[in-house]
């Protein structure tokens, strides 16, 4: 016989890769579905700075952790660091687009 030499080390990585792309986008159409949902008028006329941080991220901030919580709570560390890094960047990416939409008078 001749010997026989196993790589699951790659598959293995490969599949979680796959995996964990798959969980971010699920994660970002849930984010998706509050950006469609929340009630935030991106064209009003934005208030005087604050210290505080904005009620619409807070909202989104505690949507995000709900459905992590809640979706994720099985997964290893690494995965959800992971996922969340990825659904961050993610409402940052729509954000932006938002705020470039805006009307000139924001881009002060």
């Amino acid at each position: 016989g001749g010997t026989i030499h196993l790589d699951s080390l790659a598959s293995f990585q490969q599949t979680l890769q796959m995996t964990q792309a798959r969980i971010v986008t699920n994660v970002s159409e849930k984010a998706d579905s509050f950006f469609e949902e929340a009630p935030y008028r991106w064209e009003s006329i934005p208030s005087p700075p604050s210290k505080e941080p904005s009620a619409y991220l807070v909202d989104l901030t505690d949507f995000l952790s709900t459905v992590m919580m809640s979706v994720l709570i099985q997964l290893p560390e690494f995965s959800k660091n992971h996922v969340y890094r990825g659904a961050l960047a993610y409402c940052a990416t729509v954000l932006m687009v938002r705020r470039r939409r805006r009307p000139a008078y924001f881009h002060r």
